[in-house]
């Protein structure tokens, strides 16, 4: 069984000591860079592990890969991979390159060209560290709206960054030439539209207001468990709106008094047929 021990290593979880990279508009995002050595041979072979985020499929990519070594030198190695084939989203490892190099202090992948359904992308600039995810801040019942309608945690606390041929999700994840996000799913212009906090506390007025509508309707099914109970889950829902707390009480309660009621009434009715069936059977 072939050992190898990795001598560098930069992907998502290195950020501050080895950072990725990638040319803004870049269809295919570099998602880890591993150098490996065999222990056996002593070869070092370079790893690299590559994401679609473009919403067209990709049928190879070309990479050139700077390495600098523990003692300063520098070398250069060009990676042709005719069978990337990668889907939308997808990610994939990309072959093993020997490499001449021994110990690596850093290793700067570059995408050059990409070969995609609609044509080819080609590189024009240089790379740069991967943006960070924004966050936004809200509070109360804006911070609450926005969880009601998104309900992902991933993008809940997000931002979306627009770039015009590509932006970053609220979750964080690169996205080019697409709407929605090739790693949660989410559509931009949705997420975009949630993020202004007088427009999230107005949606959440008139959602409350709606929901304590609906309930107070149920309310009013006196003597039906399930609507009582189904308005107590609904008051339950919006505690902080008008007297929604203590109305979802006082449904728990009904409802629990009206099947209390029909509990008994069957109770009731059981006892009456034995006593009418002993009746029938003593005078037989």
């Amino acid at each position: 069984m072939t050992d190898y021990k990795v001598i560098f290593r930069a992907d998502m979880l290195t950020e501050g000591e080895h950072s990725l990279t990638w040319e803004p508009a870049c269809p295919v995002l570099i998602t880890a860079v591993r150098i490996a050595r065999d222990a056996m041979t002593a070869v070092a072979n370079l790893l690299v592990r590559a994401k679609n985020v473009s919403n067209e499929s990709i049928s190879s990519i070309s990479y050139t890969a700077s390495i600098v070594g523990d003692d300063g030198s520098q070398s250069e190695v060009e990676v042709v991979d005719l069978d990337f084939d990668a889907s939308p989203g997808e990610e994939k490892e990309l072959k093993a390159t020997p490499l001449t190099c021994g110990d690596a202090a850093t290793a700067v992948v570059k995408v050059q060209h990409v070969r995609m359904e609609a044509g080819q992308w080609v590189s024009t600039t240089g790379v740069e560290r991967l943006p960070k995810r924004a966050r936004i801040s809200l509070v109360g019942k804006a911070a609450k709206e926005r969880k009601r309608l998104l309900t992902d945690d991933r993008v809940v606390d997000g931002m979306v960054q627009d770039h015009g041929a590509w932006w970053v999700c609220a979750c964080g994840q690169i996205n080019v030439g697409r709407s929605t996000c090739c790693e949660c799913g989410s559509d931009k212009d949705i997420i975009q539209s949630l993020e202004d906090g007088r427009a999230l506390e107005i949606a959440a007025d008139e959602w409350n207001k709606s929901v304590y509508n609906r309930a107070s309707e149920l309310k009013g099914s006196k003597t039906d468990a399930i609507a009582l109970a189904e308005a107590a889950r609904l008051y339950k829902s919006i505690p902080d709106w008008k007297d929604s707390a203590k109305q979802a009480i006082a449904c728990k309660e009904a409802a629990k008094a009206v099947r209390a009621a029909s509990s008994r009434k069957k109770t009731s009715a059981f006892f009456a047929f034995v006593i009418i069936v002993v009746i029938a059977i003593a005078g037989t």
